[in-house]
């Protein structure tokens, strides 16, 4: 990983791990970088403990403390969206979601040039961009109420418990 995608990892993830609790914790996307060590690293296609579809949980229902998308709902388009956020309702307690900030200016730039340049690799990774705006009535409507919210200039933050 570049210096400049661990600086930024590492900031984002300072900021999530301010929302969880030391329980039982599904980190989903997580690739090789758990958001707490002793987290159960799932992904769909790279090494982590669980290899599977996010759109379908593995779990039994509310056998999760805490689970975490971070940096991942950008990925997905609006029905895989749909899928994960009622599976998370299904097996978690708190569903914790950190997202680029598409309200950005700063974060929209910086992301044009960036997936040009050395973040070319992820040029068309981000699926759907998402407001907070947006996001606080998608995770009402499916049955989420939000429990923490935080916001940066280039991200959304959620701590989100079933209503």
């Amino acid at each position: 990983m570049n210096p400049f995608s661990k600086w930024w990892l590492d900031r984002r993830q300072k900021i999530v791990r301010s929302f969880i609790h030391n329980s039982v914790v599904v980190d989903c996307g997580a690739r090789g970088e758990k958001i707490v060590p002793n987290a159960i690293g799932f992904d769909l296609t790279r090494g982590s403990d669980i290899v599977a579809d996010a759109c379908h949980l593995p779990f039994q229902d509310n056998s999760v403390d805490w689970l975490v998308a971070s940096e991942l709902i950008e990925h997905m388009n609006f029905a895989q969206l749909e899928s994960y956020i009622l599976e998370a309702k299904r097996t978690s307690k708190h569903l914790v979601i950190s997202t680029p900030n598409a309200d950005s200016t700063t974060w929209s730039v910086f992301w044009y040039f960036w997936q040009r340049t050395a973040g070319q690799p992820w040029r068309h990774a981000h699926i759907g961009l998402y407001c907070s705006e947006f996001l606080d009535s998608f995770f009402m409507r499916y049955g989420w109420k939000i429990n923490r919210f935080a916001k940066t200039r280039w991200s959304l933050f959620y701590d989100l418990v079933p209503a």
